[in-house]
């Protein structure tokens, strides 16, 4: 199964908001369930919608390239954190040039988007490239943790049918 993403960036931030649309189709067209915030009334905060999609998502991607994250996008991955309690599936991306503009973050999975040296497509193709990378070593410890409970109940069963008295 294809993994789901949440897409965030600050409102207002044009260069973020036109990664987070080109990152949202270009993970669609390689089969990514892709999601996006509702943003209809940012004054009230993170809408239930957007909380919905968070929920069903796999992966949060947060675009943090401004001086100072607004108050909704903290307000995103603040809940994606509680959500998740699994770092490594949040990604934040920086501006190269700017550095880092978060604290607390230290095992989230942070890239730098240098636009000097990336294109947008090379980018958003690397971004891509590490949440399939992570989700297909997740999926193959789920597989092997599977795999070894199927063993262990098959040893079970021949373990209780070698000391029952029906033969």
């Amino acid at each position: 199964m294809q993994p789901s993403v949440f897409i965030s960036y600050n409102p207002n931030a044009l260069i973020e908001e036109t990664l987070a649309l080109r990152l949202h189709t270009i993970g669609a067209v390689n089969g990514l369930k892709m999601y996006l915030p509702e943003r209809m009334d940012e004054i009230r905060g993170i809408s239930p919608e957007t909380q919905n999609r968070i929920n069903y998502s796999d992966y949060y991607i947060l675009f943090s390239t401004t001086n100072k994250l607004s108050k909704i996008a903290l307000e995103e991955i603040q809940f994606a954190f509680r959500k998740h309690n699994d770092k490594s599936r949040i990604i934040i991306i920086y501006d190269a040039a700017k550095g880092k503009n978060m604290h607390g973050t230290d095992n989230c999975t942070e890239q730098f988007f240098d636009r000097k040296k990336d294109t947008v497509e090379q980018f958003i193709s690397e971004v891509i490239g590490i949440i399939m990378q992570h989700h297909e070593g997740q999926s193959k410890k789920q597989t092997e943790a599977l795999g070894g409970l199927l063993l262990a109940g098959l040893g079970l069963l021949l373990l209780g049918a070698a000391f029952s008295g029906n033969k």
